[in-house]
C-alpha cells in the first residue's frame, strides 16, 4: 500500500501529539475559511495572536502575512511542497536573444 507525502506527514504529526488542523481552529475559536483562489482551508490570525501564542509544536501548516497586512493566513498544508517547479534547461546559445552577445559580455 502506497500512500502520499500528505498522508504520511499527517501520521508523523499525529504520532508527535501535534493537533490537527480542525481541533486546534476549535480550540482557539477560530473560523475555518475557504481560500477562493486555492479552496483549501485557512484560518486567519492576529498579530498578537502570534505573538502570544504561535502555532502548536509539531505543526507543519503554511503560514504567510494576509494581504491586508492586518495578521496572518494559516493553512494545513506545510509550505514544503512547491505549487509549481521551474526547470532550467538549455546552454548560453539559448540566451542569443536577449542580446547578451552585443553587449560585450
Amino acid at each position: 500500500m502506497k500512500i502520499t507525502k500528505r498522508q504520511l506527514r499527517r501520521i508523523i504529526q499525529e504520532s508527535l501529539g501535534a493537533p490537527t488542523f480542525q481541533s486546534w481552529a476549535d480550540e482557539n475559536g477560530f473560523t475555518i475559511d475557504i481560500d477562493p483562489m486555492t479552496g483549501e482551508k485557512v484560518v486567519l490570525i492576529s498579530d498578537e495572536f502570534a505573538m502570544q501564542t504561535g502555532l502548536p509544536d509539531g505543526a507543519d501548516w503554511g503560514v504567510e502575512r494576509s494581504y491586508d497586512d492586518d495578521g496572518w493566513i494559516v493553512s494545513p498544508h506545510g509550505q514544503s511542497e512547491p505549487e509549481f517547479e521551474e526547470i532550467a534547461y538549455g546552454d548560453l546559445d539559448a540566451m542569443d536573444d536577449i542580446g547578451i552577445q552585443y553587449r560585450g559580455y
